[in-house]
């Protein structure tokens, strides 16, 4: 499967002068390294590289272990994109956390006078997108924070191929909960797979299903986000 994860984006200059920047903002060797692999009407595809250390042992010729750090590499495929007048950022195969776009936006701008933060992708989001398909069901679920009883709380996954309810579980209903994640098989003429949508701004989709869900999910994004 193909994972994305989304941020929404502002920045103090046109998306124009912003790829600008991004061409001449790779010429010096500081971290991360930013290269651009081609440029697409309100598209930019970025490279880019981030040097991390490892704590690693080594055995020294006299027998005695030595504590070291190992500098590897870390490269992320980086989109930026206008949809609907808005400005957003694509990252494949993302890292944990946020910081990478923060230090690529500052890397670029060469300031930090900028916003971003992540796609929350919640049921209107996810609705608007499944609405373009010509099947869809609710086959996953993970949900957290429910009540069990006094002092408990609960978190678990709830999965069925042949389907789940809107509510997702009888015991769930009445109670406050929070979503992490839903997934859905979709079907879409000949193409079938899944879709996984995590609230964090994540996007999981199968293979064969990539080249039409992420432009409607992209679309989906610029009228859903203000």
């Amino acid at each position: 499967m193909l994972k994305f994860r989304y941020f929404q984006i502002r920045v103090p200059c046109s998306f124009d002068e912003l790829a600008r920047m991004a061409v001449s903002g790779g010429a010096d060797n500081s971290t991360p390294e930013i290269g651009v692999v081609k440029q697409l009407k309100g598209q930019i595809f970025l490279r880019s590289s981030f040097t991390r250390f490892i704590a690693a042992n080594t055995l020294s010729n006299d027998g005695v272990i030595v504590a070291t750090n190992v500098p590897t590499v870390d490269v992320y495929a980086i989109r930026i994109f206008v949809e609907n007048k808005k400005l957003f950022l694509c990252c494949s195969d993302p890292p944990r956390g946020s910081r990478f776009v923060s230090e690529i936006l500052s890397k670029i701008l060469r300031e930090d006078n900028y916003f971003f933060e992540s796609i929350e992708i919640n049921h209107e989001l996810i609705s608007k997108h499944i609405v373009n398909f010509s099947g869809c069901k609710l086959v996953s679920a993970k949900v957290r924070d429910f009540h069990v009883y006094n002092g408990a709380v609960g978190r678990l996954e709830i999965s069925s191929q042949d389907g789940l309810a809107e509510d997702i579980a009888p015991f769930l209903k009445g109670k406050h909960y929070k979503i992490d994640a839903l997934a859905y098989a979709i079907s879409h003429g000949l193409s079938h797979g899944l879709i996984y949508f995590s609230r964090n701004g994540t996007l999981r989709v199968s293979d064969a299903l990539a080249e039409i869900a992420i432009p409607l999910f992209e679309s989906a994004l610029g009228e859903f986000y203000t």
